[in-house]
């Protein structure tokens, strides 16, 4: 296992390792002499001292395997939020690397700078995925402190197979027969948001945003397909059970959950569950999964950001980069069939309004390609209350989620538009949605249905 650029300064000392140790599927040598704790579902080792003139010390945690048919990167960020951010309350993300080995596993690494009392530490996460399992080391340490040992640890780690220990994980399940192939991740078409990085992985592709004030970083993992399974409602709420180990369907926080259900007009039918996850009253963080339905397959993509009241990439007050990067979303194999045109055609009949405390826009659209809309602004002024509205009427029509509106005076307005249902129980009741976006806007404009 090569450690890559995470250890920025080797040889610093001539560690010494012990004998060869097999935990699970794992073997390693550890370093000699390292304070050794073995308990169930884990190993342990640590160390502390007094190196170049300062206080240092160092956790190495080999945390038993568990089943998983997940893709690698959607392991990576179920552990890094179950081992990580939880116990220590951060929302900092990493920057993972990812490499296949020889014998079929495929690792995941990456790391944060995490100070404590006044010390630079390290925190690093390294899993393995293969044969239906994942294995999850966490390695905290003194930055140039433990570099020799850690990339001792590293260089002499090999999976194999599950070893017979009481220690051991169960069985794991056979991974189902028709599973798709990790080539389907090329059907994915979609933009990057702006100031993003796009990681290609074995099994996944991983956009990671730039580090924002208060040190946020965020991420959406797009994942091979799958697929199937049980219907999308489920497919998603059991994908957000996986990947962030935590129940969606909870009310205990606030805000609550949302689901969401439509049928994008580029030919695809989706499901999303968004939900802040974490101890009520701790740090909690902003967790997304979409699937959608592309012939028989399952596409999934997961986010993970700060709570949305505060955050950088999905936030609610600040900036939302969702929006633009899922009207960009395609999938190369799905095509809306002229009934489905005729469906959306169809939803889209009716009257939509949305207002705030000074403005207020409505629009009306026909079946038969018609369309009306109407405004109302309200201007304040020391003397009186002036309300002005504005109305026009004109014909319609969409090329994939591309609504053009032309009005009767010659007047073109084009706006990426989905049509859905939110649900804030859990799926007992829904709204009709009607959201428009046009590139540069700084947000999406959500109307409700009124008839």
């Amino acid at each position: 296992m090569r450690i890559g650029v995470l250890i920025v300064v080797l040889g610093i000392t001539r560690a010494a390792f012990g004998q060869t140790e097999t935990f699970d599927v794992a073997t390693f040598v550890p370093p000699s002499g390292w304070q050794r704790t073995q308990s169930s579902g884990l190993v342990s080792f640590q160390d502390s001292g007094v190196r170049g003139g300062q206080f240092s010390s160092c956790q190495i945690f080999v945390f038993a395997s568990r089943p998983s048919n997940a893709s690698p990167e959607a392991n990576f960020q179920a552990e890094w939020y179950a081992r990580i951010a939880q116990p220590l309350q951060t929302t900092a993300l990493p920057t993972p690397q990812a490499e296949r080995t020889a014998d079929g596993w495929t690792n995941v690494l990456g790391h944060v700078d995490l100070p404590q009392n006044g010390l630079p530490y390290r925190t690093i996460l390294f899993t393995s995925t293969g044969a239906g399992r994942v294995i999850s080391i966490v390695v905290r340490y003194t930055i140039n402190g433990y570099e020799s040992e850690i990339t001792g640890f590293f260089n002499s780690l090999h999976m194999g197979r599950l070893a017979a220990t009481q220690n051991a994980a169960p069985a794991a399940r056979p991974a189902p027969s028709n599973a798709a192939p990790s080539g389907k991740i090329p059907d994915y078409v979609f933009a990057v948001p702006d100031g993003w990085a796009r990681q290609n992985a074995p099994d996944g592709i991983v956009l990671v945003s730039p580090v924002y004030p208060g040190g946020e970083r965020c991420q959406l993992s797009l994942l091979a397909m799958r697929p199937v399974a049980r219907g999308l409602p489920d497919d998603a709420l059991n994908i957000f059970r996986e990947l962030f180990r935590a129940e969606p369907l909870t009310g205990d926080i606030y805000p609550p959950t949302k689901l969401f259900r439509g049928m994008s007009p580029q030919g695809w039918e989706y499901f999303m569950v968004k939900k802040p996850i974490g101890p009520s009253g701790g740090t909690q963080f902003g967790a997304i999964v979409l699937v959608a339905r592309v012939g028989n397959n399952l596409a999934a993509i997961a986010g993970m950001s700060k709570e949305f009241l505060v955050s950088n990439c999905f936030g609610e007050s600040i900036r939302d980069v969702w929006p633009p990067f899922f009207y960009s979303l395609q999938f190369k194999t799905a095509t809306p069939s002229p009934q489905e045109q005729a469906a959306i055609r169809q939803r889209l009949a009716g009257a939509w309004i949305t207002a705030t405390a000074s403005v207020g826009l409505r629009y009306e659209f026909s079946a038969n390609g018609r369309y009306a809309d109407a405004a109302a602004a309200m201007q304040r002024t020391r003397s009186a209350d002036i309300q002005q509205t504005f109305f026009g009427n004109g014909s319609y029509s969409f090329d994939g989620n591309t609504l053009v509106m032309t009005g009767d005076d010659k007047r073109r307005t084009t706006a990426q538009f989905r049509l859905e249902q939110e649900s804030k129980d859990h799926g007992r009741s829904w709204v009709d949605s009607l959201c428009l976006w046009s590139p540069g806007a700084s947000g999406e404009v959500c109307y409700t249905r009124t008839q």
